[in-house]
């Protein structure tokens, strides 16, 4: 899949955006990864200050493409 298009929320049909999280280089997640930055899709509903509905996960994904992948393609 590519980057263009991100579907919407399964939870409240919201637009989504890609969203990152920084870990500390000294963290567990850091070191088990070898990278400080991941990213995530995070819900958009302005209604609800974004319905909680994410794929962060446990620290989130590798790349860019790889959180966009999952999102799009969930059950």
């Amino acid at each position: 899949m590519s980057d263009i298009e991100l579907k919407p929320c399964p939870f409240c049909g919201s637009e989504a955006s890609i969203a990152t999280i920084k870990y500390s280089k000294d963290s567990d997640t850091a070191k088990l990864n070898k990278q400080t930055l991941f990213y995530f899709v995070s819900c958009n509903n302005e209604k609800l200050d974004g319905c909680g509905g994410n794929n962060q996960g446990l620290g989130g994904k590798l790349t860019k493409q790889d959180a966009i992948d999952a999102w799009n393609t969930r059950a």
